[in-house]
């Protein structure tokens, strides 16, 4: 669900309450994190080193070491954080199961399949197994002749391209009996792929140059460059802004573009003039994030939704100072755009300083917050030990 950028002041009143609330059970939570900082830092490190391979009760000696301090903390107080861990417990047995993934085959040789431990959390006793966990990955593509897989975040489109064909699979809803549709495609290389919101355009990024259209009622197909002496296409995306419906992301900034239905041919409708490193975006969010500067950590930001252009403040991302006459850069997988409960936030990794930043965006403001890793140790710990598969 699109959840559109809101003025900081508008927030001002909500916040104080919210901060009042939530005063009770965040004091118990830093109790908690400050006595179980040790265990809780074993068992995300123990994680953290075999992750993506899941397995039956992984780190369990971890994860009943941190349980029993846990346990042993909140004792005298009137609520426990584990309560709360069994709800969140049965929230992800509810959602695991409503993926009905029992692997049969599907379409192109897909299949699911997928096991899950049992969901049961003792309060008193360590007896319940302490995981949600994969024992197969829940999906196999085998196509020939694929060149890769691409996920269209746009549509929630799971792209497998071959020389001449597009197979695509719709991911939410998943439907395990549905058939991948196809769709015929020129040679050449492919750098990413996105269909367009309507679902009538394929966009294939064929190099730093270019970007080939098909047009899937027709089978017309045409392409669109950029210049090759000044500039490089870095990626792209399709918006439901009313300006425009296609935003193509250069080392020079952004082309706004609007398709033409009687051409068939897209016309530039703006542009913004910037220099640019690389950018992060999701249609979740409508949000793109254009990182420029010599350490790639002074960021522009445009939320492009069906409300409108929204031009963020210029903000600059905090780094740790490293070695002496040695500046970090800072990289495109260091930093995430999250839409947690109805707010927009980017999430950056400091790998220097061992802290994660957190910005939440408004209109007309950003606001910096800064989690030591300890408390995001524990938040990872809970995540990965109770919902994997979310």
């Amino acid at each position: 669900m699109f959840t559109s950028l809101q003025s900081s002041n508008s927030q001002l009143s909500y916040s104080i309450v919210e901060m009042k609330e939530r005063n009770g059970s965040s004091s118990t939570l830093r109790r908690i994190l400050f006595n179980c900082a040790a265990q809780a830092k074993e068992y995300g490190g123990c994680v953290a080193t075999k992750v993506p391979e899941i397995e039956r009760d992984m780190c369990l000696k971890e994860f009943l070491s941190l349980k029993n301090c846990m346990q042993n903390t909140r004792k005298g107080l009137r609520f426990s954080i584990l309560d709360i861990l069994w709800a969140d417990t049965e929230y992800c047995k509810r959602k695991f199961n409503s993926l009905n993934l029992r692997g049969e085959g599907f379409g192109l040789g897909m299949s699911g399949k997928a096991s899950i431990s049992q969901l049961s959390v003792s309060l008193s006793g360590s007896a319940g197994l302490s995981h949600v966990y994969i024992q197969h990955p829940p999906l196999r593509c085998n196509v020939p002749g694929s060149r890769g897989l691409f996920y269209d975040d746009g549509n929630k489109l799971l792209c497998s391209p071959t020389s001449d064909q597009v197979f695509s699979w719709k991911v939410a809803p998943f439907d395990p009996l549905v058939a991948p549709t196809s769709d015929l495609i020129s040679e050449g290389p492919i750098l990413s792929i996105r269909y367009s919101l309507d679902a009538k355009i394929i966009a294939i990024q064929r190099t730093s140059q270019e970007i080939q259209f098909f047009h899937r009622e027709t089978g017309k197909n045409f392409c669109h460059k950029c210049k090759p002496e000044s500039e490089s296409i870095l990626g792209f995306f399709w918006t439901d802004c009313p300006r425009c419906h296609f935003v193509l992301v250069k080392t020079s900034g952004l082309d706004l573009l609007a398709c033409d239905a009687e051409s068939k041919s897209f016309q530039l409708v703006d542009t913004r003039k910037l220099n640019v490193s690389w950018y992060v975006y999701t249609h979740e969010s409508r949000l793109v994030l254009l990182a420029s500067g010599m350490q790639c950590k002074t960021f522009s930001g445009f939320q492009l939704s069906s409300a409108g252009i929204v031009c963020l403040p210029k903000f600059e991302m905090v780094m740790g100072k490293s070695e002496a006459n040695s500046k970090p850069v800072l990289a495109a997988e260091d930093v995430y755009i999250a839409t947690i409960y109805g707010r927009i936030y980017c999430l950056q990794i400091d790998r220097v300083a061992m802290l994660l930043h957190s910005y939440r965006f408004y209109q007309d403001a950003v606001v910096q917050q800064v989690i030591p890793f300890s408390n995001f140790l524990f938040s990872v710990t809970v995540n990965l030990g109770y919902c994997l598969l979310l």
